[in-house]
């Protein structure tokens, strides 16, 4: 039923504008905002894809590339990318198409998801979760969140052991996907992500 996968780390084609007030993304063409988390760096795409290339070939084919139906609305990082070594923790937000002409219902949506979840864990060892795909309820919608542990490595055989949180939550023909990313027994920025999912709200509620 959907036709897109997760992505681990995820650069997108396309992209669009939102809007910033009193520290709150907002996106009404899509009916999504969240909080800005403050003092992180507004990213742009192209940054986004020439990290990937830092990536040895074995980690860059994890980070699954996105289909032209995929909307970047935004992308944050902890520090200036390139401004230090190590993993940079990041927040991204997509709005992914369905391929459907209608809503899907959120019975629909949760198992159709959960083995998008399943697929990508068994395609790649590293990768298991810390939380298996569990609901989760957002003002205004109903969605699927995990919690995953992967190893990524750079071309100079840098090892990174990744902690992502990525939520799927449905609206209309496509839906959001959320990803917050730091580094297992590095930055732990726990606390920031569990505050901006809680400022997340869908649709008319914006």
């Amino acid at each position: 039923m959907l036709k897109t996968l997760f992505a681990l780390t995820i650069p997108a084609f396309l992209a669009v504008t939102v809007s910033a007030q009193n520290g709150i993304f907002t996106s009404t063409e899509f009916g999504f905002s969240m909080l800005e988390p403050q003092g992180w760096t507004l990213t742009e795409k192209r940054v986004l894809d020439e990290n990937v290339k830092q990536l040895d070939l074995s980690t860059a084919a994890m980070d699954r590339r996105a289909t032209e139906d995929d909307i970047l609305l935004f992308a944050f990082t902890k520090y200036v990318p390139n401004s230090r070594r190590g993993l940079n923790p990041k927040i991204e937000a997509r709005v992914i198409a369905t391929g459907l002409q209608r809503s899907l219902s959120f019975e629909e949506f949760q198992p159709a998801i959960i083995r998008a979840f399943q697929t990508l864990s068994g395609n790649h060892k590293s990768y298991y979760y810390l939380l298996e795909p569990t609901p989760i309820e957002v003002f205004g919608g109903k969605g699927v969140y995990q919690i995953s542990r992967f190893t990524m490595r750079t071309k100079d055989r840098t090892e990174y052991y990744v902690r992502s949180r990525t939520y799927a939550i449905p609206y209309k023909t496509y839906y959001f996907q959320i990803s917050f990313v730091d580094e297992v027994g590095g930055e732990d920025c726990s606390p920031l992500f569990e505050e901006l999912v809680k400022s997340i709200k869908i649709g008319n509620y914006l």
